[in-house]
């Protein structure tokens, strides 16, 4: 054995043994929140419903909407930005890990002494040294475990992200949908009008009628054109807002003229209410991060007591690289350290203090997160019931309208009524078609949140 190497100091070495048992207070659990023994607004009963799956949109019989949210899913940058995320908070990790183990350095020296009629002095030294802090209130290890905690806070983000993405591209969707059945209803009762004002133009020349009915039949004809360029640029902005959302410009993207009515309303169940994280991403990310604040104000609490490092070198020295590896040429060393905070204006403890506030509030933030998605998921089963009691009752109506123009215009025609009459059916029956296909849209949109609030399958 080396001469350095039996003159070390075997006492800090002792002490780190004895202490090396000590760990780090543990990381508490997650907050409990009560949960609901049922819904109190529960799902229709309808044959079929099934608790959401994985690719729950397919559920609405579209194959344009599977190849929107394909696309989304590949081009959205929002979503790509969220992966990224993933990949640093990863990395991170990775250095945070590397603080529970020993690190490990070589060098090598090479040196050549010229001196003044003499010959030169070549010098040649290898030395590796190895360092290890010695975790002994766990400092490191939640470092560690606060930097996992991350990551799987920015996957679960990503997640949720992703089903927020899948269920915006639906809703937008539909919306243009719902945009296309009112500009088709607009322009027919648009023609309908101008048939109806050709008419009375037709009997005010005669003197059937006089100039009020023809200037308001006008007034009717221009407000009902005018609905047409509201409508279509509604659509335009909800084309784009859907380009944007699949990660194209403005423009770059056509979807032909369609309907609502190819669309299925499908039949959900929502099952009863699970603990709270178990289906949502939302939660889990809430739950990760509450966990990362948790580990990291553990990790603040072992920084407040001394820390231990270990440090161990050898190597070699000589003047000729044939004497490198001789035992003369060998060294060794073996050291420990103590390093204890005795006074540093406060600057430990205020950290400590930080940490374990930003735990508390992530625990309320975890609770708000838990009861505002009970909330959501009861919001949208109440949307689901009574918007399917409401579209029931609008079909009823608009249908009736319908009805009662017509036989209006009949009745005008044959003189029967007079023209307030058929005016008053033109508007209703607009009105009421209109209706409709808001009422269609809203009870398609509550089945997209109701799917997304069950956690989309996830």
């Amino acid at each position: 054995m080396p001469p350095v190497l039996r003159r070390t100091a075997p006492g800090a070495l002792v002490l780190a043994v004895v202490l090396a048992g000590c760990a780090a207070p543990p990381v508490e659990e997650r907050p409990a929140v009560p949960v609901p023994a049922a819904w109190s607004q529960p799902a229709p009963a309808r044959p079929g419903a099934v608790y959401p799956q994985p690719g729950w949109w397919r559920a609405f019989g579209s194959a344009e909407l599977e190849r929107l949210v394909a696309a989304a899913q590949r081009n959205n940058p929002d979503l790509e930005a969220a992966g990224e995320r993933i990949a640093q908070a990863m990395a991170q990790a990775r250095a945070a890990r590397a603080g529970l183990f020993p690190s490990l350095q070589g060098s090598v020296d090479v040196s050549r002494s010229l001196r003044s009629g003499r010959a030169p002095l070549d010098d040649i030294a290898l030395d590796l040294d190895v360092a290890y802090e010695v975790d002994l209130w766990g400092k490191n290890r939640m470092i560690a475990r606060a930097a996992d905690e991350t990551t799987a806070a920015s996957v679960y983000d990503r997640q949720a992200a992703a089903l927020s993405l899948v269920a915006a591209v639906a809703t937008t969707y539909f919306r243009i949908l719902s945009l296309d059945d009112r500009l088709a209803s607009a322009r027919e009762i648009l023609a309908i009008a101008e048939q109806i004002l050709t008419l009375v133009e037709d009997q005010a020349r005669i003197g059937v009628v006089s100039d009020l009915e023809v200037t308001e039949q006008r007034s009717a004809v221009a407000t009902l054109r005018a609905q047409v360029p509201a409508l279509a640029r509604q659509r335009q902005e909800s084309l784009d807002a859907l380009a944007a959302l699949l990660g194209t410009t403005p423009g770059a993207l056509h979807i032909e003229a369609g309907t609502l009515a190819g669309i299925v309303v499908p039949a959900v169940a929502a099952g009863l209410p699970a603990p709270p994280p178990a289906r949502r991403p939302d939660l889990r990310r809430a739950e990760a991060a509450l966990a990362a604040a948790r580990a990291d104000a553990a990790a603040a609490r072992a920084a407040l007591f001394p820390t231990i490092s270990l440090t161990a070198g050898g190597g070699t020295a000589s003047d000729a690289l044939q004497a490198l590896f001789t035992p003369e040429s060998l060294s060794a060393a073996v050291a420990a350290s103590l390093l204890a905070p005795i006074f540093d204006a406060g600057r430990l403890a205020g950290q400590h203090q930080q940490a374990e506030a930003r735990a508390r509030e992530l625990v309320a933030a975890y609770r708000s997160a838990v009861i505002t998605a009970f909330r959501e998921v009861e919001d949208a089963l109440a949307a689901v019931r009574y918007l399917a009691e409401a579209d029931r009752a609008q079909r009823d109506a608009a249908a009736q309208a319908r009805r009662a123009y017509d036989l209006a215009a009949v009745r005008y025609r044959a003189g029967l009524v007079d023209f307030l009459t058929v005016l008053n059916a033109q508007t209703v029956v607009f009105q009421q078609q209109d209706a409709l296909a808001q009422t269609e849209l809203a009870r398609l949109t509550a089945a997209v949140d109701l799917f997304k609030a069950l956690g989309g399958g996830w």
